[in-house]
């Protein structure tokens, strides 16, 4: 039984190692790696590059801003509605509405 669990970890480790060599394989064959797809005659391959990755930074700034705004609303509605439910007349009410019918 010792030996099957032996092989079995061997099997795994080799399994993980391969299913890394090739991941890193594809990664580096992958066209946006590549800087030949970038270069035109004539043109600089940096400067493309350069300029896809400012819209990329663009649009992931722009969804942070989207988020931002969305959770200052949110956190001044929770606001209202918590100094609302706190506030002295609301629990006095409250107390009244839920606790006196079954005091009397």
């Amino acid at each position: 039984m010792e030996v099957f669990n032996i092989l079995f970890l061997f099997a795994c480790i080799l399994l993980i190692g391969v299913k890394y060599w090739l991941q890193k394989k594809e990664e580096n064959n992958h066209p946006l790696n590549a800087e030949a797809n970038y270069a035109e005659p004539g043109g600089n391959a940096s400067d493309e590059k350069k300029e896809e990755l400012q819209h990329t930074y663009d649009t992931v700034n722009m969804w942070t801003n989207n988020c931002d705004q969305k959770a200052g609303i949110l956190l001044a509605i929770i606001g209202v509605i918590i100094t609302i439910l706190v506030s002295s007349d609301f629990m006095k009410n409250l107390r009244a509405y839920i606790f006196n019918p079954f005091i009397d």
